[in-house]
């Protein structure tokens, strides 16, 4: 009556939701690897993306957060603002925000500015505190010289 129905996943291992940003302008795309992804190489991305498969590269977000979901793992590098691992992460931690979650686990170095650690979560390697500094620049204009009264 019941039977184990397997879906082919080989034309669906990303999957990008576009959010409507004239009604919300902070909404940012998502971007999910699938389960059964493997992907070599190195991954720069805009907005979120969670990473249910296997990635093995660095991984660069500029504007967002990664998420490696329960069973996603990734063998490389991550670089980006807030990180939130509930998978395997076997490499380096580089930003702002980590949170190893009950099912995370981080084998490397980590290089944030605020990390926290659930009860069930592994840290195994060395951890760097980083000052966070702001990257925006704001540009001095110069001031012309007020005439002297008289």
């Amino acid at each position: 009556m019941f039977r184990n129905k397997k879906s082919d996943t080989s034309n669906t291992n990303i999957f990008v939701m576009k959010g409507d940003k004239k009604s919300d302008p902070k909404q940012k795309d998502v971007t999910i690897i699938s389960e059964e992804s493997f992907f070599k190489g190195n991954i720069t991305i805009s907005g979120d993306i969670h990473v249910w498969g296997h990635i093995k590269g660095n991984v660069t977000v500029t504007e967002g957060t990664i998420h490696i979901m329960q069973g996603g793992k990734i063998e490389g590098e991550i670089e980006a603002p807030d990180m939130i691992i509930d998978g395997l992460v076997d490499g380096a931690c580089l930003g702002s925000n980590l949170d190893i979650l009950e099912h995370g686990e981080l084998r490397g170095i980590s290089r944030v500015s605020h990390m926290s650690i659930k009860r069930g979560g592994i840290f195994i390697g060395q951890s760097e505190k980083i000052e966070h500094h702001s990257e925006k620049v704001i540009k001095l204009e110069t001031i012309e010289e007020l005439p002297k009264s008289k």
